[in-house]
């Protein structure tokens, strides 16, 4: 037994110094075996390649340091997600974010609502939805007239799931986005949301060029029901 701890233990310190090799391929495959490893060196080693330069090894760790749940991941996430200039990281921030859930980092989250990279906007507002603070209702209404149709469309999600009633206003102005996916998905939970009070929007969306909007909308007008 004593040798089998032994063996583990040097295997554990191999790995930790591999942590540090110039090769990126070799502290990737060791951030990822050292996630079998519950001991306080590890995760303390982890955490300070949270700063390592290459983005695979940074998505390793904080992929295994999200299943261990250290709250030492949120503070350079938001410093990752607000001030690193590589997009895919930064995205990779604000959904790691969400999924941590606390409500603690909502403030920066919205701020990534205006970040350049549409990815990072997509993820941001997914992430609000998930988190599902009612401080972002404000933010992701501003967010139904971004430019992409992917963070519209995002924001209507979003919305819907932290509260429903009050983003009616907001999704009735969507039935009338520039970008069908939208419209449709706006169709889609209003619907849901059984809002007899876009009625009247919902009707004049049956003459909706595209035939996927029209058939949303006759899924909501079903849902709403009446004459």
């Amino acid at each position: 037994m004593k040798e089998s701890h032994s063996s583990e233990q040097k295997n554990m310190q191999k790995l930790l110094k591999d942590l540090e090799d110039n090769e990126w391929s070799i502290r990737a495959k060791a951030v990822f075996e050292l996630k079998k490893y519950d001991d306080p060196i590890v995760t303390d080693a982890l955490i300070d390649k949270l700063y390592d330069d290459n983005e695979n090894v940074w998505l390793s760790v904080v992929n295994v340091l999200k299943d261990k749940k250290d709250p030492r991941l949120v503070d350079p996430l938001v410093k990752t997600l607000l001030e690193d200039e590589r997009d895919e990281v930064r995205w990779h921030a604000a959904y790691f974010l969400g999924e941590l859930g606390d409500p603690k980092n909502v403030d920066p989250i919205i701020k990534a609502l205006k970040d350049p990279c549409v990815e990072v906007r997509v993820d941001a507002a997914r992430s609000l939805g998930k988190i599902g603070d009612d401080k972002a209702i404000d933010a992701l209404i501003v967010a139904l007239d971004d430019k992409d149709p992917l963070v519209r469309k995002e924001a209507i999600t979003a919305l819907n799931s932290i509260c429903p009633p009050k983003g009616i206003d907001a999704l009735v102005t969507s039935l009338e986005d520039g970008d069908k996916r939208v419209r449709s998905l706006a169709a889609i939970l209003i619907g849901k949301m059984n809002a007899k009070e876009a009625l009247n929007q919902l009707i004049k969306t049956l003459e909706d060029e595209d035939y996927v909007v029209r058939i949303s909308s006759v899924f909501a007008l079903d849902k709403i029901g009446g004459e």
